[in-house]
């Protein structure tokens, strides 16, 4: 009888005979742009680690000495911690998304003085220019996550992703007093 292959996290620890301790990460992202570099930094090492299982580098280094393997399944951001959250998402689930190419253009689109707009130039709508210089950069960097796409089985991946997003156009709801104001 041929022996069926072992999902990933149930690897044997060292030749023991004991199954690999699995460690699970719910990753909870808020929002403010000056913590998305980091937060984006975060995503990256996160998907290093959980995709270093039967390779090289100190991940699978430490995974193996511990007899461990690692795992993402629950992702919540908020803002550019949702950016960051469904790009790691993403990252899970698709076998060839490198989160690298994220992670560098927080450090180079997003730095302050990139999107810091000329003073006293226009009525600008915001002191930061991110509709028109950050957004297509930080959409194209999405894109590559996703091409090519190989997605993971989701027995063998599951993702649960939760975004918290700004409403842009805004909700108005009017409301009368017993006064009729």
């Amino acid at each position: 009888m041929s022996e069926q292959p072992r999902p990933q996290g149930l690897m044997e620890f060292e030749g023991t005979g004991v199954p690999d301790e699995e460690v699970r990460f719910g990753v909870v992202m808020n929002g403010g742009v000056s913590l998305a570099v980091w937060m984006g930094g975060v995503a990256l090492e996160l998907d290093r680690l959980v995709k270093a299982a039967g390779g090289k580098g100190p991940y699978a280094d430490l995974l193996r000495l511990t007899g461990c393997t690692a795992r993402v399944d629950v992702v919540s951001g908020t803002s550019a911690g949702g950016v960051n959250g469904a790009a790691l998402a993403l990252a899970q689930v698709n076998r060839y998304a490198d989160l690298a190419s994220l992670r560098d253009v927080w450090v180079e689109q997003g730095r302050i003085e990139a999107l810091l707009r000329q003073p006293f130039r226009g009525a600008p709508s915001s002191l930061l220019k991110g509709d028109d210089h950050f957004l297509p950069q930080l959409n194209a960097a999405m894109s590559r996550l996703a091409d090519p796409l190989d997605l993971v089985p989701p027995e063998q991946a599951p993702m649960d992703l939760t975004m918290a997003t700004t409403v842009l156009g805004g909700n108005q709801e009017v409301t009368v007093d017993a006064l009729g104001q």
